[in-house]
């Protein structure tokens, strides 16, 4: 079975796409697939399901894992005074979407720049929206959620830095909407300023990191080095 959780949940078996009831059955099965191939309490669900717990809460949960396991293909969960879901290496997206940034980072350290944007448009392709929608007021979830956003924004920044290489007004347009959505991402913005630079836009570029020294300060220095290479007619040789 294949588990698709950057977005909303998306089951699919072997017979096509599998429907999951809305409510706490998704977002269990979602809890589920975070901690896949692992154990967890009927504890820890109620937990995760319930604000304020019914005494009834762990019989519901149980009534509610049954209730899932016709759905999925036989062997996805299995139960002990604990429940796992079984998924093999390849099955979930998020392992996916990991594993090809993971690769693109040492495909770049090696110099191979045409692989890794492979990798990362393929990664990017499997972004469909917020990873784990369906556990977004979930505490216990939060720490995997916002791990896998910083990736996200991670794996962007680096696909921007293989495209700095040839920008173009296209680039540009696509940067400034990056620097508006994300617009805590210090290099983001510095690598507008590259862009811009590198289609001889300087006086735009400077006001770019005149803007992120402003809003974000500049403690790592990096605004600065690219102010003195625009003004010094080096940005061509330098990196955001």
């Amino acid at each position: 079975m294949h588990f698709d959780v950057l977005g909303p949940l998306r089951v699919t078996g072997a017979h096509g796409r599998v429907t999951v009831p809305a409510g706490r059955t998704s977002a269990a099965l979602a809890w589920l697939v975070a901690n896949a191939n692992e154990w967890v309490s009927i504890d820890a669900l109620v937990e995760l399901l319930w604000r304020d717990a019914p005494a009834t809460a762990a019989a519901k949960t149980r009534l509610m894992l049954r209730s899932l396991e016709p759905l999925l293909e036989p062997g996805t969960l299995e139960f002990a005074d604990r429940v796992r879901l079984v998924a093999a290496e390849q099955a979930v997206d998020a392992w996916r979407f990991e594993g090809l940034v993971t690769e693109a980072g040492k495909l770049v350290a090696t110099g191979d720049a045409h692989r890794a944007r492979v990798n990362l448009e393929e990664a990017l392709g499997l972004w469909r929206g917020d990873p784990y929608p369906e556990l977004d007021r979930a505490l216990p979830a939060q720490a995997a959620i916002d791990r896998l956003a910083e990736l996200h924004v991670h794996a962007i920044e680096e696909l921007n830095e293989l495209d700095l290489a040839h920008p173009d007004y296209v680039l540009v347009a696509e940067l400034r909407s990056q620097a508006i959505l994300y617009p805590d991402r210090p290099r983001i913005r510095r690598q507008l300023a590259l862009a811009l630079y590198r289609t001889e836009r300087q006086v735009e570029a400077l006001d770019v990191l005149r803007e992120l020294r402003r809003d974000l300060g500049d403690e790592d220095g990096l605004a600065a080095a690219l102010q003195a290479a625009f003004l010094s007619h080096d940005g061509g040789a330098v990196t955001a």
